[in-house]
């Protein structure tokens, strides 16, 4: 009986992750820097467009570097913004950021983690983490390593403080 319910789900999840592949292909992308349209939670892709040597890609269309979801996309998305105006080697005129819509939050954290598996995002990887974070409060910050985004891209404030690992 559970190999039955299995299967049927391995059968939708097959069909969704075949969609997302089908809807981030063809996703329209805008400036990270213009003003958020989207309402709702949503995931959103990140793309860079720049000359940064860890994210050349082979194409002229730039490459997905950080999947996310939110239930307020402008928020979320203003809270990037300043990380990457923060870094010193990246520049947030390079950054493009395309949504797909979702129907509640559990939706749009779903979507996030099956587009994160198909996509391989070199800043969802555990390796490079930490693009995500957000400043901690003193107590938590003295013990807290800087995060593998912040020694790739150094300049934000609080990170600057943490401990080298």
């Amino acid at each position: 009986q559970n190999a039955r319910y299995r299967n049927r789900f391995d059968i939708a999840e097959k069909l969704i992750d075949r969609h997302l592949s089908l809807v981030s292909r063809h996703l329209s992308y805008e400036p990270l820097t213009s003003e958020v349209s989207i309402q709702g939670p949503c995931v959103y892709l990140l793309r860079y467009e720049g000359r940064h040597g860890l994210y050349r890609s082979g194409t002229n269309s730039g490459s997905v570097v950080y999947v996310g979801s939110a239930q307020s996309a402008s928020r979320r998305l203003a809270e990037h913004l300043r990380s990457l105006e923060w870094a010193i080697d990246l520049s947030p005129t390079d950054f493009t950021v395309g949504f797909v819509p979702a129907t509640s939050v559990e939706m749009s954290r779903y979507l996030e983690a099956r587009l994160i598996i198909l996509l391989d995002p070199p800043w969802n990887r555990r390796a490079w983490a930490g693009f995500g974070s957000k400043p901690q409060g003193r107590t938590r910050q003295r013990g807290q390593r800087r995060s593998a985004w912040d020694r790739l891209h150094p300049g934000r404030p609080w990170a600057a403080t943490r401990k080298a690992s």
